[in-house]
């Protein structure tokens, strides 16, 4: 084994680090007296191992009142950044599932849709991935956007994913 890809946010919208845009996170349990972070402890024992640490987060957001709306955008992107900026190199970050749906949305039980190839305004989204972590893979399910499968830094080389990675 190389590396690690964690899911550091699914669809629930749960944060397994204490993010500082949402209240639904490990900041909020009693685990660790609410100090818990698990995206730290994995990134730390990968590099204690020598493993690459890669993340997922998800861009669907079931939980996040603004999901569907354009202040979403900021939001999720807040979180890829603090992401991408406080647990050190990060060789790989994946994206999927980014195709809304029913959810509880800051409590509205109710679907949401989206055009998953232009809400999330991916070519700015990776141009900030990339200013973050320049030498970084981007893996995106290809239904929600352009995949970037390898160390490609520049937007224009996207390809379809292949499935080997």
């Amino acid at each position: 084994m190389k590396g690690i890809i964690f899911t550091a946010k699914h669809h629930s919208g749960f944060c397994l680090w204490p993010s500082k845009y949402t209240d639904y996170s490990v900041k909020n349990i009693p685990w660790r007296n609410g100090k818990a972070d698990i995206v730290r402890d994995l990134a730390d024992a990968c590099k204690e191992y020598g493993l690459k640490f890669g993340v997922y987060l998800s861009p669907w957001d079931r939980n996040h009142a603004d999901y569907g709306r354009p202040e979403y955008i900021t939001y999720f992107r807040n979180q890829l950044t603090e992401l991408l900026t406080n647990y050190g190199d990060i060789f790989e970050v994946w994206f999927d599932g980014a195709n809304g749906g029913s959810g509880y949305y800051g409590g509205a039980n109710e679907t949401r849709k989206i055009d998953a190839k232009t809400y999330y305004d991916w070519a700015n989204t990776y141009k900030l991935v990339r200013k973050l972590q320049p030498k970084i893979v981007i893996w995106n399910d290809g239904a929600t956007g352009p995949t970037c499968a390898g160390w490609a830094p520049k937007p224009d080389m996207w390809v379809k994913p292949t499935g080997v990675y």
